[in-house]
């Protein structure tokens, strides 16, 4: 859980810098707007997490497809009349 709340801090920060960055090029071109708004879309959302102490996702397990000692169940035939 730790690493979980490190990766949130690095994360936030990280989208806060390239915010940052994004409106000091802006003079150069427009376009690095996009840019500024993705960094503040990653910031807000892991400050977001770290402010409501969101728990990392739960793993799935996957089963293997190619799995032949279960048997599946097979469809019903139709009895034609």
């Amino acid at each position: 859980m730790d690493r979980w709340r490190k990766l949130n801090v690095y994360v936030s920060t990280g989208g806060f810098l390239c915010f940052i960055i994004g409106l000091l090029l802006v003079k150069i071109s427009p376009l690095f707007f996009c840019l500024a708004a993705f960094g503040l879309g990653i910031a807000y959302k892991g400050f977001k997490n770290i402010y409501k102490n969101v728990e990392p996702p739960e793993i799935e397990k996957v089963t293997d497809p190619y799995d032949n000692s279960s048997r599946r169940k097979q469809k019903k035939k139709k009895k034609r009349k």
